[in-house]
């Protein structure tokens, strides 16, 4: 079926409403080729998982997806008609990085936003067990979903297998989005914040004018 794209209330940074936001980045295929059927598939399986729909709703959790910008075909991912789920645009995702409960996502860059705000992450590889990986994509992505599969670039809480997933997601909710230690632990090793870059940036917009 065809979504129906919702606009994000406006009283939503006020609710305080706990959410789980979901964003993967997309895929550069090779000549002639598609992006992985795996890649649809299980996003669509984990956002029509029945375990999740119903934790989300009975512990007043909101999910809230996002396409990456450059997925032209937009129909390809659907919710069957959930309203604890949310289709967002692109100009809603700064809304979302700043007021969520857990950030779901494969590589992409906003997982230092959850780093940053010391919340929870879940690193989710939807292709990762397409045996055709190198026939698909061009090098850099091979070589990226590759090694962090292998763990050759370690990144903690990384999943391949769907049903893992879900029940990572159904932990976090059933306790509350708490991080725990250990993940603080890590999330601490990052060296994130620059000092003075709001005051470099007042500068570098004043010389503009």
């Amino acid at each position: 079926m065809r979504y129906t794209k919702k606009k994000l209330s406006s009283e939503y940074s006020e609710n305080n409403e706990r959410a789980i936001f979901i964003m993967f980045t997309w895929r550069n295929v090779k000549k002639g080729k598609n992006v992985s059927a795996l890649y649809y598939d299980n996003i669509n399986k984990l956002l029509n998982n029945t375990e999740i729909n119903e934790q989300l709703f009975l512990n007043n959790v909101k999910m809230y997806f996002c396409y990456h910008h450059a997925v032209k075909e937009k129909k390809i991912i659907n919710v069957d008609n959930n309203t604890n789920i949310r289709f967002i645009s692109q100009n809603e995702i700064s809304i979302l990085l700043k007021n969520n409960s857990l950030i779901i996502t494969d590589f992409s860059a906003i997982l230092f936003d959850a780093i940053v705000q010391r919340k929870p992450l879940i690193l989710y590889l939807p292709d990762g067990l397409d045996p055709n990986l190198q026939d698909i994509y061009t090098n850099e992505y091979f070589e990226t979903i590759n090694k962090i599969k292998n763990k050759d670039i370690y990144l903690d809480g990384v999943f391949i297998d769907f049903d893992k997933v879900v029940n990572k997601i159904y932990y976090y909710i059933n306790n509350d989005f708490d991080l725990g230690k250990e993940k603080l632990k890590i999330y601490n090793k990052f060296r994130l914040t620059n000092k003075g870059n709001t005051r470099k940036f007042i500068k570098y917009l004043k010389k503009l004018k």
